[in-house]
């Protein structure tokens, strides 16, 4: 496993700083293209009850992987989500793409799509081992979520999950 973050760098400051910085696009006819922060009332008619996120399974706990691991990582999660598909609050399910613009962070495949309760969601990110998901909802920011120990301060549009 590699660790893109230098080694004299703060490596919570590094990537919380990359997850912001990330932008996040979702492989509709057009593609979405959004931000943390953003409002992006394309989203608006994939969101179900609870919302909607987008998840990827590449790169559990910010370790990168090589792209075999990547690769069933992501057909694990392809699974769970077409199983979660079948629920009443799943209206859609999109494939998305996590794009670091600095290079700093390699592209991660994921998925975007409805959910009803912010638990089953969060229970989801831990169990693919993710230290972070967006999540939004009609006429709302694209919020980032994150699990684990983060520094007390966050940026705006960014929260810790449990708060």
């Amino acid at each position: 496993m590699l660790n893109l973050l230098p080694a004299t760098a703060n490596p919570d400051h590094e990537l919380l700083s990359a997850f912001v910085a990330t932008e996040y696009r979702v492989l509709t006819e057009p593609a979405i293209h959004l931000r943390i922060g953003d409002v992006e009332p394309q989203l608006d008619g994939y969101s179900g009850p609870g919302g909607w996120i987008i998840i990827t399974a590449d790169n559990p706990a910010a370790s990168i992987q090589s792209e075999p691991e990547n690769r069933a990582a992501r057909a694990r999660l392809e699974s769970r989500v077409q199983t979660i598909q079948t629920g009443a609050g799943v209206k859609t399910v999109h494939r998305a793409t996590a794009l670091d613009r600095s290079r700093r962070w390699p592209d991660e495949q994921g998925w975007l799509f409805g959910f009803d309760q912010p638990a089953s969601i969060h229970a989801l990110a831990r169990e693919f081992n993710q230290l972070g998901v967006v999540i939004g909802a009609p006429d709302r920011p694209a919020m980032l979520w994150l699990y684990g120990d983060w520094p007390e301060t966050l940026p705006e549009h960014v929260l810790r999950v449990g708060q």
